[in-house]
């Protein structure tokens, strides 16, 4: 399309001239407008010079209304051409074309060359357009099942839809801003639809933006209102079916829901027996777990709802049955020491020297499989029977009592059965024969009664009577024996006025014994609190002490094992003996008579004589302390 011929000279150049010479410029390229490009209000006019130059020349820049920058078109320049620059100007400063009042759509072009006739290489940028209109949004509307219509509120498991189209010859950038935090880009088809699933519930403006090169642009709104729709239980509830009481029990479901919750953790919600809630997280895959322990045999029931962050619920409540049975509980008792192997073999061949008499009700040879156990022990077949061996090491960290359980299952008929027994471990123990022992214990028991330290042997102690003591401690210091006896019907201990009432370290201890047992203790080091024996007793000097070595731990002993290290602190201090020193227990008849030696250790457990010297400047007591020298 022609149109008139639209002359402007908009700027004055600089022609360099040296010592009254023109000297050469071989060319002037123009970098902006570019061409081909459409401009709104302004246009930034740039250019490079090419060669050298002085002196003062102007130059003119041209546009002409054109639709093909035909070069043989006639051009004209400004008679207001003035000087703007004088020096060496290699690259002038860009300069600013206001457009705002030429016509819209027309197309340009521009040139430089010489006001006086010399030309600058003709150099002209071709076609470039003047664009003031705004690109055009016809429509930006929320589809459904791809046809424009109302449409009733969507969820949040679905992909809201919205279609745009959009037009401009010139279009640049197409932006959709979700109102969420996302935004699409579709400046690569703005005549299309596009759909985007929202996390939460609410209101969102969905805002739609088109630029063209112009930089002209445009927005359109439509608001999109999702609605929260509850997790789904995707799998029934899994887990156990037949277990044993005391036995912890993992059950699991998977849930769904959209990405934002299953991140956010679906809330769990499990009910024991109707009542019982207990509530775990789910993880981001939307798994659920817990593990719970009943009590009782019975058959349990288990119920579960998912929720969602934003309040939606689901709920299975198909009452998942589990039977749960109670273990036949195996006695005796069991006991291991700290640091000790405690080992046996179901249905073993019966035998009093066998503490572990575990008998279970099967003919046949039995499977079994743990089901409760303490940290360590395990439970397998092996032996040259290929009989279920139960195998723990425990540490003096895990004392205290250890519930358990084993499934075991008859290798010919396959009828189970439960067995639970206990096992408790002890920081030390103390083997007691028939007959008379003298002992010492280590620790400082955190309840120093005689009926508690001593509770545990009550029934093979021996009794001989209401006048006849079976239990005796000696101090020096004040010259006395204490005594102790039980009570025929084993309820505990008593005595006379000098009454044996607490059991300490420090001392050593006569005990009488019908029969063969053990004292447990699972106390703390030194020191636990301030009775007698806590922090160490006073040894009478000149005379035999009756005492008991302190702790069980050799590196860390006042008294070391060898006897010359022993006695080395009481030479010094002329408390021991040189003749007597200390002596240990060998033997001791049925009627109570002893036999003697010099000892050469000091054993955990044992009680020693011990014959101290004259002390120093009067002194009548020394002090026997644990980990001291």
């Amino acid at each position: 399309m022609k149109k008139n011929l639209i002359l402007s000279v908009l700027m004055l150049g600089v022609l360099l001239v040296s010592l009254g010479v023109v000297s050469a410029v071989s060319a002037i390229d123009i970098t902006s407008p570019v061409n081909g490009e459409s401009y709104d209000e302004k246009i930034d006019i740039e250019w490079t010079v090419t060669g050298f130059f002085s002196g003062p020349v102007t130059y003119g820049i041209f546009y002409m209304q054109s639709d093909d920058c035909d070069d043989t078109q006639e051009w004209a320049t400004n008679p207001s051409v003035g000087i703007i620059a004088q020096g060496r100007l290699y690259n002038p400063q860009p300069l600013v074309w206001d457009i705002s009042s030429l016509p819209d759509g027309d197309d340009y072009c521009l040139r430089v060359t010489g006001s006086d006739g010399i030309n600058f290489g003709n150099d002209q940028v071709g076609q470039f357009t003047i664009d003031h209109t705004d690109p055009l949004i016809n429509n930006f509307v929320v589809n459904y099942d791809g046809k424009e219509r109302d449409r009733p509120p969507i969820d949040n498991t679905e992909k809201a839809e919205v279609y745009l189209h959009a037009t401009d010859d010139n279009m640049d950038f197409c932006e959709i801003n979700w109102d969420d935090g996302t935004t699409t880009d579709c400046s690569g088809d703005t005549t299309k639809s596009y759909r985007h699933q929202y996390e939460d519930d609410g209101n969102y403006e969905v805002v739609v933006t088109v630029r063209d090169v112009a930089e002209n642009e445009a927005t359109a709104d439509v608001t999109i209102s999702p609605e929260n729709v509850a997790p789904t239980i995707d799998s029934e509830i899994g887990g156990s079916t037949d277990v044993a009481s005391g036995q912890a029990v993992m059950f699991d479901a998977t849930a769904d829901d959209v990405e934002a919750d299953l991140d956010a953790g679906l809330i769990c919600e499990w009910t024991f027996d109707g009542s019982d809630e207990v509530e775990t997280t789910a993880d981001s895959d939307g798994k659920c777990e817990v593990s719970y322990t009943w009590a009782s045999a019975s058959i349990h029931t288990v119920d579960l709802c998912v929720k969602d962050k934003d309040g939606g619920e689901n709920c299975d409540f198909i009452q998942y049955e589990v039977d749960v049975q109670d273990p036949e509980h195996m006695t005796p008792m069991q006991q291991v020491v700290a640091d000790s192997v405690f080992e046996f073999e179901l249905d073993s061949p019966w035998a009093v020297s066998n503490p572990y008499r575990f008998k279970t009700s099967f003919s046949n040879l039995v499977i079994c499989d743990e089901v409760v156990v303490p940290n360590g022990m395990t439970v397998a077949q092996g032996g040259p029977d290929n009989r279920c061996q139960v195998t723990w090491t425990p540490t003096n960290d895990e004392r205290g009592e250890h519930p358990v359980i084993i499934r075991v299952e008859d290798d010919v008929t396959g009828d189970y059965k439960y067995y639970s027994f206990d096992v408790t471990v002890y920081s030390w123990g103390i083997a007691l024969v028939p007959g008379w022992n003298l002992i010492s214990i280590p620790y400082m028991p955190e309840n120093t009664k005689i009926n508690s330290v001593f509770g545990g042997i009550i029934e093979n102690v021996a009794y001989e009577g209401t006048s006849t003591y079976t239990i005796y401690q000696y101090n020096a210091v004040e010259d006395q024996w204490y005594r102790a006896r039980k009570y025929s019907s084993n309820s505990g201990y008593t005595g006379t006025d000098k009454k044996l009432s607490n059991i300490v370290p420090g001392y050593g201890y006569w005990i009488k014994m019908d029969a063969e047992d053990t004292i447990y203790g699972a106390e703390d080091m030194f020191p636990i609190n301030t009775v007698p024996g806590a922090t160490g007793i006073n040894l009478a000097t000149e005379s035999w002490n009756l005492i008991g070595r302190f702790g069980s731990d050799p590196a860390s002993l006042f008294w070391k094992t060898a006897l010359r290290t022993l006695r080395k602190p009481f030479y010094n201090k002329h408390y021991v003996s040189a003749l007597l020193g200390i002596y240990g227990l060998d033997s001791v008849t049925a009627s109570g008579e002893t036999t003697w030696s010099v000892a050469t250790d000091i054993e955990l457990a044992e009680g020693y004589w011990v014959r101290t010297a004259e002390g120093e400047n009067g002194r009548t007591t020394v002090r026997y302390e644990p980990d001291s020298i």
